[in-house]
C-alpha cells in the first residue's frame, strides 16, 4: 500500500499475524463507533458521566459529558491529574448548580467536558471578574461559555 505526502511515497506495513475481523464483527464495531457519536444534546438526552470537585480549592468543578468519559476509571484518572489537590472529590454524579455558567470543552465529541465556576472556593470568582473567564473561555476556538440551563433542561 502507497501513501503519498510531502512529495514522497512511503510504504505502510500491514501486520498479517493479526486475526481478520468477519464482516459481521466489522459491521458490530461501526455501529458501536456510531453509537459513540450520536450527538446527546441533539436527541435531550445529554447526561453527565461523573465529575472532579475542587471548588473549594480552585472555585471549579469538571462534569465529564462526553461518550468516552463512560467508564468512570477514565474520568477518575482525569480528575487525580488536576496537580495537588487535597480537597479534589471524584464523583459518579454531576457537579452542583451554578449561576455563573462554565466553559465547554470538546463540545460534541468523545472528550466534552464542562468546567463549572463557583463564587465560593479559593479561586476567587466573583460578579465583577466572572465575566473574564467566558472570555478566555471563548477566546480558545475549542471550548464556550455556557450555562447549567442551555445544557440540560430539554426545549
Amino acid at each position: 500500500m502507497l501513501l503519498a505526502g510531502c512529495g514522497q511515497q512511503s510504504s505502510v506495513t500491514v501486520d498479517n499475524d493479526q486475526p481478520e475481523m468477519t464482516t459481521e464483527e466489522a459491521t458490530e464495531a461501526v455501529e458501536a463507533f456510531n453509537d459513540l457519536m450520536v450527538d446527546e444534546t441533539a436527541t435531550g438526552r445529554k447526561t453527565v458521566k461523573a465529575s472532579c470537585n475542587v471548588i473549594g480549592a480552585s472555585s471549579s468543578c469538571v462534569d465529564y459529558t462526553g461518550a468516552y468519559w463512560e467508564n468512570a476509571e477514565y474520568a477518575k484518572l482525569n480528575c487525580e491529574g488536576m496537580g495537588d489537590v487535597a480537597e479534589r472529590v471524584f464523583s459518579t454524579n454531576a457537579c452542583p448548580y451554578t449561576d455563573y455558567g462554565g466553559c465547554k470543552s470538546g463540545a460534541g465529541t468523545l472528550m466534552e467536558m464542562i468546567i463549572w465556576a463557583y463564587p465560593e472556593g479559593g479561586g476567587g470568582y466573583n460578579d465583577e471578574n466572572i465575566q473574564y473567564a467566558a472570555m478566555a473561555c471563548n477566546a480558545t476556538g475549542v471550548s464556550a461559555w455556557t450555562t447549567p440551563d442551555a445544557e440540560f433542561l430539554v426545549n
